[in-house]
């Protein structure tokens, strides 16, 4: 995530960083890592997200809570 994290402030706009970084994020398996996350890519493109990039946040926070949710039984 960190290597994400610095590529993103190099390359906001680079849609493989951007979904890469989410993807990290996922692999946490932590929803609240996620989203501070999806919080940073949307600061770093000024809130100017497109419905395929938002798409695919809500399907991996989706995936994050069952994961989770799973996990705790």
């Amino acid at each position: 995530m960190v290597l994400y994290g610095q590529l993103l402030g190099e390359v906001p706009h680079d849609r493989r960083v951007q979904e890469g970084l989410l993807l990290a994020a996922r692999g946490t398996g932590d929803c609240t890592q996620l989203s501070q996350v999806w919080q940073q890519v949307r600061a770093y493109l000024d809130g100017e997200t497109d419905i395929e990039l938002h798409s695919m946040y809500e399907r991996l926070m989706a995936e994050t809570r069952i994961g989770g949710a799973v996990g705790a039984r």
